[in-house]
């Protein structure tokens, strides 16, 4: 009887301990537990959706409705159900004030990015441009590009 007595008293100091522990523990909150995360996830999927240059040739067709349906739909396939994101295409413009984005088209799974969202930002240019390194200031010299944004919360 005695022994059943102490394990009793063993089990209800553990379960207290637990219980006691659990309530000073901090945990994060689980949108600031994987913010690189996401933002990886953003970045390989703007990556995955260009590996044939798809992305770069629909981003140059904001009036073709059918092609970026089509995106939207590989989009959403590969991102996990529970990701909100906002695809927004930009034209980057260089002028004497600096750079200018003009919004081209925008494409979302919902209205609004809920309390917290991280960013990726993928450059590309159209098929026919040729590249060189030339370490300068960006706008410095002009001309132009499209910047996609993807954010997901």
């Amino acid at each position: 009887m005695m022994r059943t007595i102490e394990i009793l008293l063993v089990i209800i100091i553990i379960t207290s301990a637990f219980i006691i522990a659990s309530f000073y523990a901090v945990l994060p909150i689980p949108r600031r537990v994987s913010p690189i995360n996401l933002r990886r996830l953003a970045l390989t999927t703007l990556q995955t959706l260009d590996v044939d240059y798809d992305l770069s040739e629909i981003v140059f067709l904001p009036e073709n409705d059918t092609l970026w349906g089509q995106l939207q739909i590989a989009l959403s396939a590969c991102l996990p159900p529970n990701v909100v994101y906002n695809l927004t295409v930009y034209e980057v413009q260089s002028g004497s004030t600096g750079e200018l984005y003009l919004p081209i088209k925008s494409i979302s799974n919902a209205e609004s990015l809920g309390i917290g969202s991280d960013a990726a930002s993928y450059l590309v240019a159209s098929s026919n441009v040729t590249f060189r390194v030339v370490p300068e200031k960006i706008g410095e010299h002009g001309g132009g590009g499209t910047l996609y944004i993807l954010n997901c919360s």
